[in-house]
């Protein structure tokens, strides 16, 4: 097994992620900004880190630029008259590095912010008497929200306050110096973990019908709604789906001027783009079908069909522009397999009816069968401590063994493996984990949103991406708590792959030109005083502002990584305490 077969295992082969990272021939993690290349495993030895957060300021500045490069692309083919407003919504990492940077390189393109609390309103007070941008406001508003918003108004800044509600409308009857935006609820159904944002039941947005009575208090709203805002949902993973949104968008906006609303000039999306944490356009939740460029190319085809006005378009995808620019990396404190120490089969360790068996659906019998007895024998060896360690030695030798036979009647068959897959019996020891690695982390802190809405993480070790990985392993964490621990793990390799098992175990780990979905991940057992370590991709949205301090583990040691006047510069902030020093 390769460095070539080992990047597309990994998935750091695809477009985004192909662009900073990559293995060194040595097979270590390589990160890469333009021309400059960090090995990570080295970066952790030589600071002496036992886990990090290592933030890539780069990377935000990059995607950044590959939006308006993207935008600018599609506005010149399809002659589309309007213009690009980006905003990033604080929601999605309020950071003080990550909003700088956001800020500072924004100022090329007047990169504004979307908003939704009060502290979130004092988050961008700093930028106060700097160069004003444009603000969304899209969340319930107070007179406090309402008194702040107006600092901003007075310093030139663009300011946009959404209407959710009569009682919005009431507010703002008072303000009369803010621009409106109306909030609408999409008729159509959205889909995955937040399908509830769109729909008549949505949390948040006008329906027609208060519309109206907003129409009847206040004529008002005619001359002061600017902006047009239909907010989807996250992590849109269908770009079938946000087609209809488009059209109903673009139906509501043509409406909307129709019946009076004559100033309406922007059109804000929301967020919904949904940002590649596994890059192979699957059309699933952590796999998009689209890209950038199909989405932005779609929405602007929409308009440029639907819309004689062409509108000024508000960019609103926080997830995309600041998700790869944290790498969680952490240090593995102990492994332990998950029956016995037997890892070798022995002599004690042999079933002589397997021996004899030649035919995978036999096997599969024998199985069952052998289930049934040791289920039974499970109530016997509660009595004594004998009788309880020959039964876990059993076990642990049954496993090991049948992971053995399975790979030598059919390790070699890319149709039985496939057929083997759909067998509940066969499928629970080819891609089950047969070790646990404890890591120094908590998953409650570091990837909080595995617990929210089981969110995918691409797993990479650091070191020995030159070598086929050993057994299939699963990442658990500090914490008192069962929930602490990570096994995702998405295999797709090419056509023109081969089929994989791991070393050790004997787990599979990838068939050619098959998705499979792994209850571990294919890692290495460390050589003895071997400092192993793993990087979990695409941890910069929403991980740092939902993090939890579950048994008080907060979070990690800060590496920033920029290139400053063509210079690398890397900065390493230690945290006070010591949580993570094993």
């Amino acid at each position: 097994m390769n460095i070539g077969d080992n990047r597309q295992l990994y998935n750091i082969n695809g477009e985004l992620k192909s662009n900073f990272l990559d293995i060194s021939s040595d097979g270590k993690l390589l990160l890469k900004i333009d021309d400059k290349k960090i090995n990570l495993y080295d970066l952790m030895i030589k600071h002496k880190l036992t886990g990090a957060y290592v933030r890539v300021l780069p990377l935000i500045r990059k995607t950044m630029d590959h939006v308006i490069k993207v935008f600018n692309n599609v506005f010149r083919k399809y002659g589309y008259n309007g213009k690009l407003y980006p905003v990033y919504p604080l929601k999605v990492n309020t950071r003080d590095i990550v909003v700088d940077t956001i800020y500072k390189h924004g100022s090329r393109y007047n990169w504004g912010f979307n908003l939704n609390t009060y502290p979130e309103i004092k988050v961008i007070e700093k930028y106060l008497n700097d160069e004003p941008r444009m603000i969304v406001f899209d969340g319930l508003l107070s007179r406090g929200i309402l008194e702040g918003l107006k600092k901003f108004y007075k310093k030139d800044w663009f300011v946009v306050v959404d209407i959710s509600s009569l009682r919005d409308a009431e507010l703002m009857d008072k303000y009369n110096e803010f621009s409106i935006g109306l909030r609408i609820k999409y008729l159509t159904r959205g889909k995955g973990p937040w399908k509830e944002s769109s729909g008549l039941d949505s949390k948040f947005g006008l329906t027609i019908t208060v519309l109206n009575n907003i129409i009847d208090r206040y004529d008002w709203i005619y001359e002061r709604a600017i902006l047009l805002h239909m907010h989807p949902g996250s992590q849109i993973h269908d770009l079938g789906l946000f087609k209809k949104y488009f059209i109903e968008a673009s139906n509501m906006f043509n409406e909307l001027r129709n019946k009076g609303f004559n100033r309406l000039e922007y059109i804000d999306l929301g967020g919904g783009l949904a940002y590649p944490y596994y890059e192979a356009k699957f059309g699933s939740i952590e796999s998009p079908n689209y890209r950038l460029e199909e989405y932005v190319e779609n929405m602007v085809k929409v308009f440029s069909e639907k819309l004689a006005k062409h509108p000024n378009i508000v960019f609103e995808n926080g997830r995309y522009i600041v998700a790869s620019h944290r790498i969680v990396v952490s240090k593995v404190i102990e492994v332990r397999p998950y029956r016995s120490n037997t890892i070798e089969l022995t002599k004690e360790c042999r079933f002589e009816e397997l021996d004899k068996i030649t035919d995978i659906e036999e096997l599969t019998s024998y199985i069952e069968e052998y289930e049934r007895k040791m289920n039974i024998e499970r109530e016997h060896a509660m009595n004594d401590l004998d009788s309880r360690k020959k039964f876990e030695e059993k076990i642990a030798c049954f496993d090991k063994y049948i992971n053995i036979k399975i790979y030598e009647l059919i390790g070699k068959d890319r149709e039985a493996l496939i057929n083997a897959l759909n067998n509940r019996v066969l499928k629970n020891y080819l891609i089950t984990p047969s070790h646990r690695f404890y890591i120094a982390s908590s998953i409650f802190t570091h990837i909080p949103d595995k617990l929210v809405v089981n969110q995918y993480f691409q797993v990479v070790p650091l070191q020995r991406l030159n070598e086929k990985p050993e057994v299939l392993g699963v990442l658990s964490d500090l914490t008192c708590d069962s929930m602490g621990e990570y096994g995702d793990f998405i295999s797709y390799i090419g056509r023109e792959g081969e089929i994989m098992f791991s070393r050790h175990d004997k787990k599979l780990i990838g068939i050619p030109g098959k998705k499979i979905r792994l209850k571990g991940i294919p890692l290495h057992l460390p050589d003895k005083d071997e400092e192993y370590f793993i990087a979990l991709l695409d941890t910069g949205a929403y991980q740092d502002m939902l993090a939890m301090k579950h048994n008080s583990l907060e979070g990690y040691d800060e590496v920033l990584i920029d290139i400053i006047d063509g210079e690398l510069k890397i900065t390493v902030k230690h945290l006070e305490e010591k949580p993570y020093d094993y």
